[in-house]
């Protein structure tokens, strides 16, 4: 129920919206229009904020970052059996950041190093009685990003060597972590 609520609630906007901007347009091939046209503007304005706070929400039923792997898990399997949930993740990620900056910027926000630092790219991951765990082979790393940011530029490859190097920065940042605190 909130899902739908969530889309209709978002689609209601989004016609406001484009039904806002031609109107505008048309406005503007008229002349005398400025009053009308500015005041359209702050209409315009509004609806965009609140369509930031909807999308804002993020992903229902979950809390980011996800802090375990079964958390990751049970994004990855709503992710694949919800085409709501799907959408709401794809637009989270959009509005956190912009390929190319948002790897580094984005990543953080959704998972902690701690959880990255358990995956490996392709590969058997390197850590001691780590299982293996593939992150190209979840939806939510692979396709989802590539939905979320292709529009500004990345592309398959961008998107595996930008996570090969945030899993390894994660891991480097996690071992370090547990190395000082062995020390103490």
């Amino acid at each position: 129920m909130q899902v739908q609520l969530f889309f209709l609630l978002t689609a209601t906007i989004t016609k406001q919206i484009a039904k806002v901007k031609n109107r505008i347009a048309s406005l503007r091939r008229k002349p005398n229009n400025q009053q009308k046209i500015m005041e359209l503007e702050t209409v315009l304005d509004a609806l965009m904020r609140r369509t930031q706070q909807i999308d804002s929400v993020g992903v229902i039923g979950f809390a980011f970052p996800l802090r375990t792997l079964e958390e990751v898990n049970r994004l990855e399997d709503a992710v694949r059996n919800s085409t709501a949930t799907r959408e709401q993740y794809v637009r989270f990620i959009r509005t956190r950041g912009h390929f190319p900056n948002a790897v580094d910027r984005v990543l953080p926000l959704l998972f902690t190093d701690e959880t990255i630092s358990n995956f490996s790219y392709t590969k058997q991951n390197r850590r001691m009685n780590a299982p293996n765990r593939k992150l190209n082979s979840y939806h939510l790393f692979r396709d989802c990003l590539l939905e979320g940011w292709g529009d500004f530029g990345m592309t398959p490859t961008k998107l595996e060597n930008a996570l090969q190097c945030y899993i390894q920065m994660a891991t480097y940042k996690t071992t370090n972590h547990v190395s000082e605190i062995i020390k103490k």
